[in-house]
């Protein structure tokens, strides 16, 4: 079920096997980079981890005590689609470690490609008036205004006051960066309330996904509504 030997000689992430004293538990794990990374296979009602049957992969800074984060879309079918997108974590994890900031070409490449669509969407609805214009206005607002909500709250993040309340609350940049984008993904279809649980809680523990809700609301990012599941982004 795992990977096999020659499969190892292909990635740039190599898992090996982790030989624990309990019987059919299945566990790779692997460092590179200051960051370790570990893939667990889970299933209902097999023997070992017990939850969701597929691969679950996860990752944390080697040098930082604290939890892991499960990567995006976790459990994987198959070894090789965790392996790769335990890959993909990588070289997001390394591109920032490089230097890449919110002032950066990059970050200031995504502000200013969310600003040209914005105002792309505004003058197309002003041009066009049939049913099909205003979708497609509609459709590129949303995005432009989940991508800029987005930058916001990264750029918030990395200021000085911004990474002091992150650490108060005892949360990473990092995970900051991937809830930010996971909501914004939910601001582009439309979507004004978002279930914190689902929505964070794919990405971390239950503790660590109530203090990025907290730091959130502390910086004015979101805000709670009469249902204690839902918040709702300000921006």
């Amino acid at each position: 079920m795992g990977p096999s030997h020659r499969s190892f000689l292909r990635r740039i992430v190599q898992f090996s096997r982790v030989i624990t004293p309990v019987e059919n538990i299945q566990v790779w794990n692997t460092t590179s980079d200051g960051f370790s990374f570990v893939i667990s296979f889970a299933s209902r009602g097999g023997p070992g981890f017990r939850g969701n049957p597929g691969f679950i992969a996860s990752w944390r800074p080697i040098d930082q005590n604290r939890s892991a984060v499960k990567v995006i879309g976790s459990p994987f079918k198959t070894f090789p689609e965790a392996e790769k997108a335990c890959e993909a974590v990588l070289g997001h994890l390394k591109e920032r470690a490089r230097g890449y900031s919110h002032a950066s070409p990059l970050r200031a490449g995504w502000l200013a490609r969310a600003k040209q669509l914005r105002a792309e969407a505004i003058s197309y609805w002003a041009s066009e008036g049939s049913t099909m214009s205003c979708r497609i206005n509609r459709a590129a607002t949303l995005r432009a205004n989940g991508l800029a909500w987005r930058d916001r709250v990264i750029a918030d993040a990395e200021s000085v006051e911004g990474r002091v309340v992150a650490r108060n609350h005892r949360v990473s940049l990092d995970l900051i960066d991937e809830v930010a984008a996971r909501i914004a993904s939910y601001l582009a279809r439309g979507e004004v309330l978002v279930d914190w649980r689902d929505t964070i809680g794919a990405l971390c523990g239950p503790g660590q996904t109530r203090r990025v809700v907290s730091y959130l609301k502390a910086r004015g990012h979101v805000e709670r509504t009469e249902d204690r599941d839902l918040i709702r982004p300000v921006g």
